[in-house]
């Protein structure tokens, strides 16, 4: 049985594909408010672009579904719930199927809001750590959003990406505003923008945890 930082993704580990944090002189800004209602907790976030260059946004996860704001990658390292719109860090020996969303284009000094929802008690939803963790035991273990956590803090991560020259920015068949991009690897060119907010109150969170039945049944 995996315990502790075992059940987490590492966070230095060089095997792993991850968005470089987005350094300190970076003129995207990421700001959000976030409010706890009774049986959810809601943010709403903008992204300014203050400089001469357009970016995407990873935040298109599902752009089909009825509930936009309830799409949202939810996962918990250990001290805070984790709320974000990106690309999932990821094994490099792994290939995860489906890991790159589509995106919304942020022109030069454009703003982006949007907002996501979340019901109470937060359910892990990460599917490259469950896939992980199942496959540490070589498929014997199954793990669900079993394990009862509190945590007074959320960090809410959003990736974008810089359109350089050579990126092809195009719009998808999956409505207005919604993009791809082609000839950049969207993996290792990701930033995240991020921010962790202490809330008035401890949250419910249901982490993953080992259940019975082999992963799969």
């Amino acid at each position: 049985m995996l315990v502790g930082d075992e059940l987490y993704i590492p966070l230095a580990d060089p095997g792993w594909i991850r968005p470089a944090p987005a350094p300190e002189n970076l003129r995207v800004r990421l700001s959000c408010d976030v409010t706890i209602g009774r049986d959810a907790i809601h943010i709403r976030y903008q992204i300014a672009n203050e400089t001469d260059r357009r970016y995407v946004v990873f935040n298109q996860l599902s752009p089909e579904a009825v509930n936009p704001a309830g799409v949202v990658q939810v996962d918990f390292n250990g001290a805070a719930l984790v709320l974000s719109k990106q690309i999932l860090p990821r094994p490099r020996h792994v290939h995860v199927t489906d890991n790159i969303p589509l995106q919304s284009l942020l022109e030069p000094g454009g703003v982006l809001t949007d907002h996501i929802s979340v019901p109470l008690p937060a359910k892990v939803n990460n599917s490259v750590r469950h896939s992980w963790l199942a496959s540490r035991s070589g498929g014997t273990r199954r793990y669900a959003p079993a394990r009862p956590r509190r945590t007074e803090r959320v960090t809410l991560i959003i990736g974008i990406l810089e359109v350089r020259p050579g990126t092809l920015v195009y719009p998808s068949w999956q409505g207005p505003g919604i993009y791809g991009v082609q000839g950049v690897d969207e993996e290792e060119e990701q930033i995240a923008l991020s921010r962790t907010i202490t809330l008035p109150e401890p949250i419910e969170i249901l982490d993953l945890a080992e259940v019975p039945g082999a992963a799969g049944r």
